[in-house]
């Protein structure tokens, strides 16, 4: 394999809009984080960022698109039509992330569970309800209909239906919906009304109605705050402003906010210099200069502290050249430690890297 490599300087851009849920996440996560994996995401394959921790969000983009497709009539709400289109999303999927992280192995996205759980759902709706719900006078695409409000906001609302008085809209959500007090999550309503927001400022609309529909088909009421339209649209400005004055400041050390949870699942951990330790994560980030290539399987590193390590089972990644690597810097994203602080072991899970200097 080719090993990806991560450039000294990574140039970061200004945030032009957000979409409602990056707004939202930004609340409690990490605009370094953000901005971070922009940067990144720009080389595209293989990628720099690191491997997802699990495949939650992929299976969530791979109902959602059975949803859609569903709803738009390019697939038939059939227990067989839509077995079919899971197995071959997934084995798409799988493919796209070994092309994307070509040292993992034995990747694994297949949750049945949530496919019956979809299937229960979709073949139990009659064809006519889909037909009907198509009918949106004034927009043109009511599915995953892409709005963008310049300077502010963009985002795709999933569906709009038209309910004689004025416009719906409805999001589809793979996870849980509710927070432990039972009430609405507060980021799933601020994101509705974006979209709501949105919709009206740019179609001119009227909407009504803001509906969640979750994995088991359940459907949510969401209130509609249109009274906090100036406050919310407010806040999405300032945080914009606030990330882009200190790109433009250079105080990016102001952007970070580290802990646990946005640690834990940062596409971007293994090259943060502010990372905080998982205390929960039996993997670990080992990075270095390469000071001794003993095979194809085994090479030392020194990391920054001066520490000297041996990191072994890498026969299996085929790398082209290994002598090649002495002396360079590398990054092992989700290595297991076999002896403590001395030796450490590919795993299905790890990600490599070199790192200019």
């Amino acid at each position: 394999m080719n090993i990806p490599i991560i450039p000294k300087d990574i140039k970061f851009e200004k945030v032009t809009e957000l979409s409602p849920s990056r707004f939202t996440w930004l609340k409690d996560g990490c605009p370094y984080s953000m901005l971070l994996e922009m940067a990144l995401r720009k080389y595209q394959t293989p990628s720099l960022t690191m491997p997802p921790r699990s495949f939650n969000n992929v299976i969530g983009t791979i109902i959602h698109s059975i949803y859609q497709s569903v709803n738009n009539g390019s697939l038939e709400n059939t227990e067989e039509a839509i077995t079919e289109y899971w197995k071959k999303a997934c084995e798409e999927h799988t493919q796209k992330i070994l092309a994307a992280y070509p040292s993992l192995r034995n990747v694994s996205i297949g949750n049945y569970d949530a496919m019956f759980d979809t299937i229960g759902v979709l073949s139990s709706l009659p064809k006519e309800s889909l037909a009907q719900d198509s009918t949106t006078p004034g927009i043109t695409n009511p599915n995953e209909h892409w709005i963008i409000i310049p300077g502010l906001l963009k985002g795709s609302i999933d569906r709009i239906r038209y309910n004689n008085n004025g416009y719906e809209i409805v999001d589809y959500k793979t996870g849980k919906i509710h927070d432990e007090s039972g009430n609405i999550k507060a980021e799933y309503t601020t994101q509705l009304n974006l979209y709501a927001f949105m919709l009206e400022d740019k179609e001119g609309v009227t909407v009504n109605k803001l509906t969640i529909i979750d994995r088991q088909g359940n459907k949510i009421d969401v209130p509609y705050h249109k009274d906090q339209k100036k406050e919310i649209l407010k806040s999405v400005k300032d945080t914009i402003d606030t990330i882009n004055s200190a790109i433009e400041s250079q105080n990016l050390e102001a952007l970070k906010s580290s802990n646990e949870t946005n640690c834990g699942f940062c596409p971007c951990y293994h090259i943060c210099n502010s990372r905080s330790v998982l205390s929960e994560s039996p993997l670990y980030i080992i990075e270095g200069t390469v000071t001794k290539v003993w095979n194809s399987d085994q090479i030392s590193i020194q990391t920054n502290s001066g520490k000297e390590v041996t990191i072994s089972k890498l026969r299996v990644l085929k790398i082209e050249n290994n002598d090649d690597l002495l002396g360079k810097y590398l990054v092992f994203a989700n290595l297991q430690e076999i002896q403590e602080d001395f030796l450490y072991s590919r795993c299905d899970k790890t990600a490599l890297y070199i790192r200019e200097k």
